[in-house]
């Protein structure tokens, strides 16, 4: 079996360590894989709620994964050390973080020096916040990748234009779904609404995961306001650790006198907790004003065979089969009229779960380690 090295995070670091541990482990019940990861990913000041969380379950021990743990942001020489000792003969880059540019391009350099073939997932084309030193390390990686892995369609357009890579050197593979550490424990709607102090009979929105501008936030709590309006027992759950001023969303709460019909818990939540949180729920929410990658949050909606409403940006859509659950982004009256039609029609509702739990088979990781080791035997 061919030796491939993954450049990226592992618990107990967050970045993209879930992500990350999935995909490891299916590719090793296929061939031997060598994993690069972080003693010490980034300062903490960097990431709002802090680098590391515990409760993230580590890889499995296996006969085929070889894991060296001894990255830092701040010491080059073992930067140089791991581009002079990749053992894979294909370096595969999970990128996703500006900060770690200068990392990530010596180990790239000086594994193409020794002949390593570098394939480089793009896990955001684009960097989700603008600027100029995100984009130039964007494409600073992007210049030392000889393929690249993009999660929809979309992306790859938006890959091919920005950084003008031949199409056959990009491909699609999408982002596999996503189960909380601690398992699925099977807990009852009725049981996970008794533990948030959630009334029984509402008609729960959820919004889940990191608070950040572009998850457009303010735009659902501005089509929540209107919802009500037809919809009165309708309740939201906002569960994440907001990354900016909270304030820009308080304001909006407190205009449309929403905080008695809202539960907000404002911090990062466990991997046990997770699953409390998506059972809560009847439809989860992603109201992305701008995006060109695939969902973390929306991952995990789908094994748990919830109805989702998303909007048209990036692969959100690929996240459902029916138009009616498709909002315009950045749209509050087309966001409102969607989410207003689902909690109003039980048969949608339930056709739009029947939807996400097919959707989960499609998106298991068996089939995404397949579709990439081809991609590794072809480069």
């Amino acid at each position: 079996m061919s030796k491939v090295t993954i450049l990226t995070s592992t618990p107990p670091t967050k970045g993209i360590s879930k992500y990350s541990v999935a995909l490891i482990e299916a590719l090793a019940e296929k061939q031997d894989v060598e994993v690069l990861s972080f003693r010490r990913m980034y300062p903490n000041a960097l990431y709002p709620g802090g680098v590391y969380d515990e409760s993230l379950r580590p890889l499995k021990k296996s006969t085929h994964i070889r894991l060296r743990r001894f990255l830092t942001w701040y010491n080059p020489l073992g930067w140089i050390y791991a581009g002079l000792t990749v053992k894979g003969k294909v370096l595969h880059v999970q990128w996703w973080s500006y900060v770690l540019a200068p990392v990530y391009v010596t180990v790239m350099l000086l594994a193409k020096l020794r002949g390593r073939k570098v394939l480089v997932t793009m896990h955001n084309v684009k960097p989700h916040e603008a600027g100029l030193v995100k984009n130039l390390a964007n494409k600073i990686v992007a210049s030392f990748g000889d393929h690249f892995i993009v999660h929809t369609d979309g992306g790859k357009k938006d890959f091919v234009r920005e950084y003008k890579k031949p199409a056959d050197k990009v491909t699609v593979i999408p982002h596999g779904i996503l189960l909380p550490d601690s398992g699925v424990k099977g807990v009852s709607s009725s049981e996970a609404r008794k533990e948030l102090n959630i009334p029984a009979t509402a008609k729960v929105l959820l919004f889940f995961g990191i608070i950040r501008d572009y998850k457009g936030l303010d735009v659902l709590l501005e089509a929540f306001a209107k919802v009500r309006q037809n919809t009165p027992d309708a309740y939201m759950i906002v569960a994440g650790k907001p990354w900016q001023d909270w304030d820009i969303y308080q304001r909006i709460i407190d205009k449309h006198d929403l905080a008695e019909n809202m539960r907000l818990d404002l911090k990062f939540i466990p991997e046990d907790d997770i699953e409390m949180y998506y059972r809560a729920a009847d439809v989860a929410v992603l109201p992305y004003k701008y995006f060109d990658a695939q969902s973390g949050a929306g991952a995990l909606a789908l094994p748990f065979g919830k109805a989702m409403v998303v909007t048209n940006e990036g692969g959100l859509p690929d996240l459902v089969r029916s138009e009616k659950a498709i909002a315009k982004a950045n749209d509050i009256d087309d966001l409102t009229e969607k989410i207003t039609a689902i909690l109003g029609d039980e048969k949608l509702r339930r056709s739009l779960e029947k939807d996400s739990l097919e959707l989960a088979k499609k998106y298991s990781w068996d089939t995404i380690a397949q579709q990439t080791i081809e991609v590794y035997q072809n480069l």
